[in-house]
């Protein structure tokens, strides 16, 4: 597993997530964070660490930001044997996360400093995280899901360089389902975009890869591996099952 992929232990797996290498934590969400006002923050999986976590003075004050939106909040240390840090925030982030009544979310944080973290509320269906926003017109509720843009051209030249095949099994959609099938196969990132800073540069030769529509489910959920080596382990399960 890669040094710089850190998952907390000694508590729920589902809980926190930490990509050192992209400065960036996940919050695995049930219902009872989107209408609390805070969130603890464990000394295990260096979560604590992540987000500066004052042990001496016990209070830090830290600003959330989410599309240009500032939320203050503060991170406190409870002052007990117990030395829990809990990350506390106001009625505004408080009526923003109401809007999210389910378990399959998740909060991205982004350290830009001890004191300021962006974040976005993502959806968790089989770990392929998006943004997702909730906005209210009335009586109906719409939902809009944002999606990281992905560029046509590098899709296009991960075609060209890798293939219509499944890099992962071999399946061909034009040989099993003939015209019907023809040119279609489905592109993966290796890394995750929202991992990545805005307006990076992708490499379709190391960057993508082209999968089958099961290989692609199969993928997101080596969530635990080293996400430059996903396609390798996905191969070996393969193999694993064939033999």
């Amino acid at each position: 597993m890669d040094n710089d992929f850190v998952k907390e232990e000694g508590f729920d797996s589902k809980s926190w997530t930490i990509y050192k290498r992209y400065n960036v934590a996940l919050k695995r969400c049930d219902k009872t964070f989107f209408t609390s006002n805070e969130t603890g923050l464990p000394k295990k999986g260096g979560i604590a660490d992540f987000f500066g976590v004052d042990y001496i003075n016990r209070k830090n004050e830290v600003v959330l930001i989410h599309c240009g939106i500032r939320y203050n909040a503060q991170i406190i240390v409870k002052n007990d044997s117990s030395n829990r840090a809990n990350l506390k925030w106001y009625k505004d982030l408080k009526e923003f996360f109401s809007r999210f009544k389910t378990n399959n979310m998740v909060i991205c944080f982004r350290k830009i400093s001890n004191s300021e973290f962006y974040f976005d509320v993502l959806s968790d269906i089989d770990n392929q995280y998006e943004i997702s926003e909730y906005y209210f017109e009335g009586s109906p509720k719409y939902i809009e899901t944002i999606k990281y843009e992905r560029n046509a051209t590098n899709r296009k030249n991960a075609i060209l360089i890798h293939g219509l095949s499944c890099e992962a099994c071999g399946f061909n959609f034009e040989e099993k389902y003939g015209e019907l099938g023809k040119n279609f196969i489905e592109v993966h990132h290796l890394i995750p975009l929202y991992l990545e800073k805005h307006n990076h540069i992708v490499d379709p030769e190391t960057d993508l890869v082209c999968l089958c529509s099961n290989c692609h489910r199969m993928i997101h959920r080596l969530k635990n591996e080293d996400t430059d080596g996903t396609l390798e382990v996905l191969k070996k399960y393969i193999l694993n099952v064939k033999r």
